[in-house]
């Protein structure tokens, strides 16, 4: 099984899914290596085998990298760490560094082994630290403990050095030349071992787990009665002994771009015969799916922490993007501006798009999201790249059609008796393509989007709301990239859409609708946001709270208290998305802090007037439950709230 998840959906190098095991490694154990190690590397290599040898006997933990449990790659990482060698959190990350071996006749004490397509899964997706003569140390799997294992070749994929001429750490403090994917160097960098180890912890993510109870079911036959006079037996009896274990199991992961959940399905092994009259069946928890939603907070956090102010933070974005070839849009999280995305579509208000798409498309794209959740920049990209805004539609040698160039068979269905081998349509009728019946009858995707009563794949909004429909079957609010290469049928052409999706969200005006909003009152302050006060301000049982919280269910509106200037928009671990406005009311300075949004529509400098649209009452930050925390300040806010006022002076809540 290898090891746990990790919170993924975040920006790295593609990966590759499969990776072939070599036909042309020996199938015996190593025998001697051809490069002997210095007295040295030979005495780091027994100090990596000492130190891992100590956690002989650990369980094995799905996720876990710590002596109280350790999956694979989380017991490499623990025992490397120790000797002063930093190592990535997976078997498959931890496979790019050091000095690759691809012959297991090469391999010396202390190289980390790669194993390949193990269980059901692909690519790397095991790692052990090979100790010499045929044996290395692993955590196995789960009901199992770290143990000595013999290495054998079934699925060994490649070796590599993290010791001597491949040591990690004789990097740190050293001139590393460092270039772009072009080849163009950029010259000497001096690496600052302290801020490397700074962010090499801060950027590991924080897991929480969930005992899970896991059961082995034996089946055991036992002859009750032998046939008289012979050694055959005429009765037998059943008997079941049930034993159970623990195994420990990542629920939730806070990423440094975002937060992930786990959600588990039990399954039974069915029975599987292990003797002449034993039976055995296990019941586990495997993962079902995860649910992931970015988030910055714990990024700008370290960012913060390590004296990063806002210029080096667009630099960090820069450096990530130059280097990776992908997009981050941190930036945009720290100035609020991906409204669209933080709402998880519920904006409430006008969403008015760039010059670059046709504005007469804007209520079908958006129709289309209501309906099925596909995000109506996708919709729009794909839109483009297919037909440029329906200008140029044609038959593609696909045989795809329409708008948004969806195939006859998927439209329809493919349980269509006229789908033949090649998976095309023969001899419909596009009378019969329109039906909406035979749509449903054969399972296909063609949608009425206009509400005529027929699924024309012509139709723009038919086509439109078809391909939102088809997105959405991809998991596109998930993985968007994926989606769009599923759809496509194309990684490049995918990556495309993607890239001319985000162009064309980050474009689009946001504009609220502005009969959602409380009602500005005379007077110089205002009540930011509507609902029931659900704690006041002074002491708490628990606590001294400096402010108020109003809640209310439902999409509810907060708005800036007063005139004034945002001095601080920003996501904090305990305030959540948090705004700060600094306000001068008859000569006296004020402050008011808007704290647990759902999101923050505006940036830092930004003059607003009061009563305007600062976001949504949320959850984030130490938060239970939707509220606003609402906070004044006189003169200013501090760390230790020693000017902080009762709102309900100055404010009603209704």
């Amino acid at each position: 099984r290898g090891e746990g998840p990790v919170a993924t959906p975040q920006p790295t190098t593609t990966i590759p899914t499969t990776v072939p095991t070599p036909t042309t490694q020996p199938t015996t154990q190593p025998t001697t290596t051809p490069n002997q190690p210095t007295e040295a590397e030979t005495k780091k290599a027994d100090q990596v085998i000492e130190e891992a040898k100590k956690y002989l006997g650990v369980p094995y933990v799905w996720g876990g990298t710590s002596p109280k449990g350790f999956d694979c790659s989380g017991l490499t990482q623990y025992v490397y760490r120790a000797i002063g060698i930093p190592l990535d959190r997976t078997a498959a990350m931890q496979s790019k560094q050091g000095k690759k071996i691809t012959n297991v006749n090469d391999m010396r004490k202390g190289d980390l082994i790669f194993f390949a397509n193990t269980g059901n899964r692909t690519g790397i997706t095991h790692v052990a630290i090979y100790i010499g003569n045929g044996k290395m140390i692993e955590a196995p799997d789960v009901g199992q403990t770290v143990k000595i294992s013999d290495f054998k070749t079934g699925k060994f994929a490649w070796a590599t050095r993290v010791l001597g001429d491949g040591d990690l750490s004789s990097n740190e403090g050293t001139d590393v030349s460092t270039g772009g994917g072009g080849g163009i160097s950029t010259g000497p960098v001096t690496i600052d071992k302290a801020l490397l180890k700074y962010f090499y912890d801060k950027l590991k993510p924080d897991f929480t787990y969930e005992d899970k109870t896991e059961t082995v079911e034996t089946k055991t036959k036992t002859c009750a009665k032998k046939k008289e006079g012979s050694e055959d037996c005429a009765e037998w009896t059943n008997s079941i002994n049930t034993t159970t274990r623990t195994t420990k199991v990542i629920t939730k992961v806070r990423a440094w771009n975002g937060n992930a959940k786990v959600h588990y399905k039990e399954v039974k092994s069915g029975w599987k015969r292990t003797g002449d009259n034993t039976e055995v069946q296990e019941t586990n928890y495997l993962q079902d799916k995860q649910e992931f939603k970015y988030d910055y907070s714990k990024l700008d956090e370290i960012l913060s922490q390590a004296g990063y102010k806002y210029g080096d933070k667009k630099m960090f974005e820069l450096f990530y993007e130059y280097a990776s070839g992908l997009p981050l849009h941190y930036i945009d999280w720290v100035d609020g501006k991906d409204i669209s995305q933080m709402l998880d579509g519920d904006f409430i208000g006008d969403i008015i798009p760039g010059s670059s798409i046709p504005p007469q498309f804007m209520p079908i794209y958006l129709g289309a999201e209501k309906k099925f959740g596909t995000p109506w920049y996708i919709l729009a990209a794909v839109h483009y790249h297919k037909s440029s805004f329906s200008k140029n539609i044609t038959v593609s040698a696909a045989g795809e059609r329409g708008p948004m160039q969806i195939k006859p068979v998927t439209w329809m269905g493919w349980k269509h008796p006229s789908r033949n081998s090649a998976g095309e349509l023969e001899g419909i009728s596009d009378k019969d393509l329109m039906d909406l019946e035979l749509i449903k009858k054969y399972g296909g995707k063609g949608v009425d989007g206009n509400g005529d009563k027929k699924a024309d794949i012509n139709d723009n909004h038919d086509s439109i709301y078809s391909a939102s429909k088809i997105l959405a079957d991809f998991n596109v609010k998930s993985d968007a990239e994926k989606a769009l290469w599923l759809y496509t049928n194309s990684k490049d052409g995918g990556k495309q859409i993607y890239d001319t999706a985000m162009k064309f969200k980050n474009e689009a005006t946001y504009k609220h609708d502005q009969n959602q909003l409380p009602e500005a009152t005379s007077g110089d302050w205002m009540t930011p946001t509507q609902g029931r006060l659900t704690s006041g301000y002074g002491e708490r049982s628990f606590d001294n709270h400096h402010g108020i919280d109003i809640a209310q269910k439902g999409t509810v509106p907060i708005v800036a208290a007063a005139d004034g200037v945002v001095f601080r928009s920003y996501l904090s671990q305990t305030y959540g998305n948090c705004v700060m406005i600094r306000h001068n009311i008859n000569g006296q300075q004020y402050e008011t802090v808007y704290a647990h949004m759902r999101n923050r529509a505006v940036t830092e400098g930004t003059t607003v007037k009061k009563g305007q649209f600062l976001g949504y009452q949320g959850e984030t930050g130490q938060a239970y439950g939707q509220h606003l925390h609402f906070e004044m300040h006189k003169p200013s806010w501090n760390i230790n709230k020693s000017y902080a006022i009762n709102p309900i002076q100055y404010i009603k809540i209704q």
